[in-house]
């Protein structure tokens, strides 16, 4: 007997990747065998087709995605031919749930399948979005493609290791019977500096020197206050350079972070959805 962690993983693909939707559990399986005990982490397998059940109280999607999504620590996401079954403001399903889940700081893993295809299975156009969504994540993360279904077992098993034992997110030691902490701000008379910060993000994205111009009119004092609020947004950090100039260092989320994202982090702040500590 022992205690351990336990991790959430949602498997998000469309209907064409069953066989690799199906070894995932094989996989998440041997990796608690192996290092479940050593490490004090077990991985459990979040599917919609098992881990839902029926409700009225929203649309199908949104079922999901408050049933298991907003709960899981890592999304698994897979594609092949298919992007999927578009919903009220995603290209599909799997999308909404991969942007759903990286925008709030989660870990993500994609997988692009190029096992060949007969031409009349294809319909151009679920591959012509999914082509799309592909170079958007090319300009915006790190994926994996992959030529055969065992191709794709070794390279999720390889490099599911190097996640648990790599990313931050799963050096915390928790209690599995309490949450994670999310949504935590630790600048307390900083909101406005925030909603600035995020205002201008777009700006920020394209012209670097624009953030180092925001980071001296703020002055040190003051962007210190609010850089916990941005590391915990995971959105960028300041760290310290060898002549002694700070030096402002961009997270990968700083690139992934939507229109409607932002707005959402914003209207949070307002609402006082973020919990505000020192």
């Amino acid at each position: 007997m022992y205690t351990a962690n336990v991790y959430k993983v949602f498997i998000a693909s469309p209907t064409d990747v069953a066989d690799e939707r199906d070894s995932i559990l094989k996989i998440l399986n041997d990796w608690n065998v192996i290092n479940g005990e050593e490490k004090n982490k077990i991985l459990q397998t979040m599917r919609w087709e098992q881990d839902t059940y029926p409700s009225m109280a929203h649309a199908s999607q949104e079922n999901i995605n408050k049933q298991i999504l907003e709960t899981s620590d890592l999304v698994i996401g897979i594609f092949w031919t298919r992007i999927g079954t578009p919903t009220k403001e995603y290209e599909s399903g799997s999308v909404e749930e991969i942007k759903k889940h990286i925008s709030n700081g989660k870990p993500a893993m994609l997988y692009f399948s190029n096992t060949p295809v007969s031409p009349h299975e294809i319909e151009p156009d679920q591959y012509q979005k999914l082509t799309l969504f592909k170079e958007w994540c090319k300009n915006h993360s790190l994926f994996e493609e992959y030529n055969s279904i065992d191709d794709f077992k070794e390279k999720l098993s390889r490099q599911l290791s190097l996640l648990i034992n790599k990313d931050l997110y799963f050096s915390e030691v928790i209690p599995s019977d309490q949450p994670k902490p999310t949504k935590i701000i630790r600048a307390k008379n900083s909101r406005s500096d925030i909603i600035d910060f995020l205002s201008n993000l777009k700006k920020f994205r394209s012209n670097y020197d624009a953030l180092e111009e925001f980071y001296e009119s703020l002055g040190q004092y003051r962007f210190s206050k609010i850089n916990p609020v941005l590391e915990e947004l995971e959105i960028m950090k300041v760290l310290s350079s060898g002549n002694g100039k700070p030096f402002l260092q961009l997270n990968p989320r700083f690139y992934t972070l939507e229109d409607r994202d932002i707005e959402q982090i914003k209207e949070d702040i307002d609402s006082g959805e973020y919990n505000y500590i020192l």
